[in-house]
């Protein structure tokens, strides 16, 4: 089993979360993203996957008000299992890359964003 601590801060200071996560590959989650369903990739209302669940299978682009925690449920397929996640705060667009779990990170928290785009691919 492993455990680590990953701490992220964003140049612009517009992500600032905590990432705490345990387990191996063969280990399931728990609690809120145990609801994440398989294949799929979750944007929450709440912090650390709580609150209203919106899930995405595939590609997808839109807008979601005061997303706060996101997690990538994806199942490893070569192509199709991480995540790029696109999200607007304060005017400005951004996007990160999210590994399907364990490999970090498959998910985080934010400060309220609003999601715009969802596209999975191969690796990061």
């Amino acid at each position: 089993m492993r455990r680590s601590t990953i701490g992220m801060l964003a140049a612009t200071g517009v992500l600032a979360a905590t990432v705490s996560f345990s387990g191996t590959a063969t280990a399931g989650e728990t609690g809120a993203t145990a609801a994440c369903p398989k294949g799929a990739f979750c944007m929450y209302t709440g912090s650390n996957q709580t609150g209203t669940m919106y899930p995405k299978y595939g590609n997808w682009s839109g807008t979601i008000n005061g997303i706060k925690s996101v997690y990538n449920n994806g199942s490893p397929q070569p192509g199709y299992d991480h995540v790029t996640f696109t999200w607007q705060y304060k005017g400005r667009t951004f996007s990160k890359c999210f590994h399907y779990p364990f490999d970090v990170p498959y998910k985080t928290n934010y400060v309220g964003v609003t999601a715009k785009k969802v596209v999975w691919r191969g690796e990061c």
